[in-house]
């Protein structure tokens, strides 16, 4: 099992009822769960170089892992007899946003003003962000712990900044990508921006707190 971009779990390789854990018993296979580098707690070492590695591997991995399994078998032919790699996006592209959001987030799934909505809070949010008053609007909006420090000398740190952002984009992404599970679905998210008495950053920001916040924010 091929680990992606975050520290990786036991709980891949310790659960007989997951489908790669059942063809190992089948086969009397050792299962291995690599964590991807400079992720999670693992160093890279020199430790593998003494191991028998020629032995006939398969890899498994989703998403950016699928391709990276797939990937090695690509590579690596002579050790990786066969790959696993589901929804992996294999094919390189400059825009990968295809129109997938903008349809799930339109009269199909959500509402006919989602899209537009959503893009306006998203600019609204980037505009504030380029100024200390407001920065500190969204501090105070989505209740930013330690706070975004206003005043005309303020100074916010790039990567804090990507921080927030990633965090907020990253509902949508997750949303889209995994419609219908417990937490959110696309129909949830479109139906706060239907309400026009708030604007499109306030329907965003009760839309995060009513999702993921304990503290009500609304």
């Amino acid at each position: 099992m091929i680990g992606g971009e975050g520290p990786e779990s036991e709980y891949w390789v310790s659960h007989d009822s997951l489908a790669w854990m059942t063809y190992a018993k089948a086969v009397g296979a050792n299962v291995f769960d690599l964590e991807h580098r400079y992720y999670g707690e693992s160093k890279l070492g020199t430790q593998n170089v003494k191991q028998n590695l020629t032995g006939p591997w398969i890899t498994f991995g989703g998403s950016y892992p699928g391709a990276l399994a797939a990937w090695s078998r690509e590579w690596f032919p002579e050790l990786i007899i066969g790959a696993v790699g589901s929804s992996g996006p294999v094919l390189a592209k400059n825009d990968f946003y295809e129109d997938v959001i903008k349809r799930q987030a339109t009269e199909k799934q959500g509402t006919p003003k989602c899209n537009d909505r959503t893009v306006e809070a998203f600019e609204t949010l980037h505009k504030l962000s380029q100024s200390p008053d407001g920065r500190a609007t969204i501090s105070e909006k989505f209740l930013l712990e330690p706070p975004w420090v206003s005043g005309p000398n303020a100074a916010v740190d790039d990567i804090d900044m990507d921080n927030v952002f990633s965090a907020l984009v990253g509902l949508y992404m997750g949303t889209v990508q995994y419609n219908w599970v417990d937490w959110s679905d696309v129909q949830n998210i479109c139906s706060f921006f239907e309400d026009d008495s708030r604007s499109s950053i306030d329907s965003l920001r009760v839309q995060m707190t009513l999702t993921f916040s304990t503290t009500s924010i609304c």
